[in-house]
């Protein structure tokens, strides 16, 4: 559950680039905007019903080749949208943790 939080504050910070940071009103301000916000609402979903991670690992991958296909390969940002697009997909993919099952003691025979 805790890789969940993590896309939502993921997508929330690509979303807070896209309207922060001076100069990406470029082509990629709108992608920022519009795949943060989607992430965000995507990891959100995935709590609920975990088939929506597969829609994050898509995004994901689309946020880390994205500095590629647009080509701003020389800014500082591509740095973030590749680290921010892995880390995606990687807590995407992750798992939920499986509660513990409690033992009880061995009992002896009397």
């Amino acid at each position: 559950m805790a890789a969940r939080w993590i896309n939502v504050i993921l997508g929330a910070w690509l979303v807070i680039l896209a309207l922060v940071v001076p100069g990406s009103r470029g082509g990629f301000f709108g992608d920022h905007l519009v795949v943060g916000t989607a992430i965000f609402v995507l990891a959100f979903l995935a709590m609920a019903d975990p088939r929506f991670r597969l829609g994050n690992v898509v995004l994901g991958a689309w946020v880390a080749l994205s500095p590629f296909v647009f080509g701003y390969l020389d800014r500082g940002i591509a740095v973030n949208d590749i680290v921010v697009g892995i880390l995606v997909v990687n807590f995407a993919l992750a798992r939920p943790a499986r509660p513990r099952q409690r033992r009880e003691p061995l009992r002896t025979a009397a």
